[in-house]
Formats: C-alpha cells, structure tokens, sequence
C-alpha cells in the first residue's frame, strides 16, 4: 500500500481533521479544490502519554496512510513526525479541473522510430581478430575422439 499524505493547514489538523489525502502534489492540489499547496512538510508534536492513543485513533480512521511515525525523545517522551500536504491559509483559492480525454487533442499517428535510437549500426557478433586457442587447453567439443 503507498504512503498517502493528509492535505491541511497544521499537523494537528492533519492528524483529526484533514481536507483530503493524495499521494502526489498535483493530485493535492486537485483535492484542494484550489487552495494553494506549500508543499509536502513534517511537523513534530509532543504529545502528551494520555492522548497518544486518541492521535493514533484518528491517525488510522482518517484518509491518509503511513504519514504518521511514533519516535521517543531523549527522556522516553511520545514524539510525532507527521509528514501532510500543507495549505497556505493566507492565499486566495482558484478552483482546479483536470483535463478530460475528451479535451485533449488526438495523437497524430506517427511511425516509431525507437528502433533507429538503439540499432542504428548492423551488428555481426564478432569484433576483430579472436584470439588463438591456447595449445594446453582440452578441446570438451571436438568431434573427434583423441
């Protein structure tokens, strides 16, 4: 199964109440329904041992997967490295659509030439003078019997 990310604005939100999931940023801003995309962020939290299981509760129910890892600190302390899509909430949103097939124009049919990339040179199998049979040697596929 791959990693989905949440899409929100903070790593709090991200854990209980996320805008959606996507694995990649174009399909993140398509789920943002055009809110701006800062980028894929880690955030630390510290919570505390008596909420660590509500968070992992709502980490699991919510859309995204493997975004969440669980890590001590130096005093044995709960510490949360989750990794989301984050939202600028300052920037104004522009809806995004995806191009339908329909849309995008046909694919002139053209003749594949990979083949000319790779084979542009006739090839014989054999690349200047062999060298000499060593005289010591047992020949295993003669026909002749010795």
């Amino acid at each position: 199964m791959s990693l989905t990310y949440p899409i929100a604005t903070s790593a709090m939100l991200a854990i209980s109440d996320p805008a959606g999931a996507a694995r990649i940023k174009s399909d993140a801003e398509l789920a943002a329904n055009g809110q701006v995309i800062i980028g894929l962020v880690t955030e630390w939290l510290k919570p505390d041992e008596a909420g660590l299981e509500a968070i992992r509760a709502q980490a699991q129910a919510g859309p995204g997967n493997g975004f969440i890892q669980f890590y001590e600190d130096t005093d044995g302390h709960p510490t949360l490295a989750v990794t989301f899509w984050k939202l600028d909430p300052v920037a104004k949103p522009e809806p995004k659509v995806r191009p339908s097939v329909e849309d995008q124009p046909p694919i002139d049919e053209q003749p594949d030439h990979t083949d000319d990339l790779y084979f542009k040179q006739v090839r014989t199998g054999k690349k200047g003078k062999s060298a000499a049979a060593d005289p010591n040697q047992l020949d295993l596929f003669s026909s002749s019997e010795p």
